[in-house]
């Protein structure tokens, strides 16, 4: 054996090892929040694990450790910090969210828009694609991510057509990646209009669905009233989409029954149509909606989205660490119809949070030409590399939520992960990914 310890060797436990009991089991879990690892331990390896720095390196548990990231060589902390930084957070695109409209033809009870002016006209529209191309070339980038967004994307088909082609020709002129993905609430889908986001790159769509049936249509009704289920849930089952479907759920007071019979109705939609059609609970957020929204629904309680957000989150839990906010980052922006420039969808209509206009803003210069470089700033300084938050830093959580919500942080208050006080919950969403991985016969990562 070594005469080395694993600590004069280098290595030391992470500061990121969630070790819990997993409800209503007699197992005890390890998961590391920074690797994305999670495994079934025996009270033998935690206690290990507890004593790993005085082992000596050559100990046979160290390199099952070592693969699982619970012990590492490097500062986590600091790493995770460093890239968050405006000029670097994220990944290596620059990304935009495009309301070609702000139009909808529905009217949801907790939607944080107005839904006032209409279609981008054709001047902003060489506007954004002039702006795209500025921001690859100041950036340096090696992709161009879009999500279209509204409104409703889908009243403005042809300017999602127009756009695309435009943008694709810029990633191909520059020799880098492209990809696009749209969030619409589904009613106005066609075989026609799949087949031109499919031209058009589109990998995947977000459709929001409250439940199943009258629970739905009662909360995401049409525009004057009517209901929207069975029109969205049709296009799904008979129209043939070659790209994924996330379902969003958000789970608010009153659907949150129908949790699990939505996700049934999903999985048994996607089996129907063979189209690749993946539930994904999230929980409704009381944004200021207008108020004479005839409508109104509750907010769930905080053990309730706990439960919900750990199914969430647990579903996604993975080496790709961290949900870096493109609030934080000077590559990502979302740009109103008008041409507004905003650093998050949630205040996308709401014209005070707009820090500067296509066709004035110039990303090499992003303050000295911001309208309101204010605005700007005060996004930036919520980072976790600026705010200075000594929690959020010594936080286990802080690879998952990177400082949370910039939005919140701005006007409430920091947004913790709602699984925070209920770490069971998490565990438990891990040790059931687990079983089921194993009972399809997947490896575990």
């Amino acid at each position: 054996m070594s005469k080395r310890t694993v600590r004069e060797a280098g290595w030391h436990k992470s500061a990121y090892n969630l070790i819990s009991k997993i409800p209503g089991t007699d197992k005890i879990g390890i998961a590391n929040i920074y690797r994305g690892s999670f495994v079934v331990c025996t009270p033998g390896e935690v206690f290990l694990l507890s004593e790993i720095e005085s082992l000596p390196e050559d100990h046979p548990i160290v390199e099952v450790f070592k693969k699982r990231g619970l012990i590492v060589n490097f500062d986590e902390r600091e790493k995770l910090i460093g890239v968050s930084d405006p000029c670097y957070v994220g990944n290596a695109f620059v990304t935009l969210t495009v309301a070609v409209t702000m139009a909808c033809n529905f009217d949801c009870a907790y939607c944080f828009e107005f839904h006032r002016g209409s279609r981008m006209t054709p001047k902003t529209q060489e506007h954004v694609i002039m702006l795209a191309d500025r921001m690859l070339e100041v950036s340096g980038r090696k992709g161009l991510q879009i999500t279209w967004f509204g409104g409703e994307p889908l009243l403005a088909p042809d300017i999602i057509d127009n756009m695309s082609a435009r943008f694709m020709e810029i990633a191909e002129k520059r020799g880098i990646a492209y990809s696009a993905s749209i969030s619409t609430n589904g009613y106005l889908l066609t075989q026609d209009i799949v087949d031109m986001l499919h031209r058009n790159k589109i990998e995947e769509a977000v459709i929001s669905l409250d439940g199943v049936g009258k629970i739905h249509d009662d909360v995401r009704h049409l525009a004057g009233g009517g209901p929207t289920f069975d029109r969205i849930t049709h296009n799904l089952r008979t129209l043939k989409i070659p790209f994924t479907v996330y379902i969003r759920q958000p789970v608010h007071a009153q659907n949150e029954p129908q949790l699990y019979e939505l996700r049934d109705y999903v999985k048994k939609l996607a089996e129907e149509s063979g189209n690749n059609i993946i539930h994904i609970p999230d929980i409704a957020i009381g944004y200021a909606a207008p108020e004479e929204r005839s409508v109104k629904v509750n907010m769930i309680s905080d053990e309730a989205a706990a439960r919900v957000l750990a199914l969430r989150d647990t579903a996604r839990f993975s080496k790709a660490r961290g949900h870096y906010c493109g609030a934080n980052s000077l590559w990502s922006l979302v740009i109103h119809a008008t041409g507004a420039l905003h650093k998050c969808w949630g205040v996308i209509d709401h014209p005070a949070f707009a820090f500067g206009y296509t066709g004035e803003w110039d990303p090499a210069d992003p303050f000295g030409t911001a309208a309101h470089p204010e605005k700007l700033q005060c996004f930036f300084d919520t980072n976790i590399s600026n705010n200075g938050d000594k929690e959020c830093r010594e936080c286990i959580w802080l690879p998952l939520c990177v400082g949370g919500c910039s939005y919140f942080r701005i006007l409430y208050r920091k947004e913790c992960v709602a699984y925070k006080d209920y770490p069971g919950e998490f565990m438990l969403g891990l040790y059931n990914r687990m079983q089921k991985k194993k009972i399809n016969g997947q490896k575990e990562g």
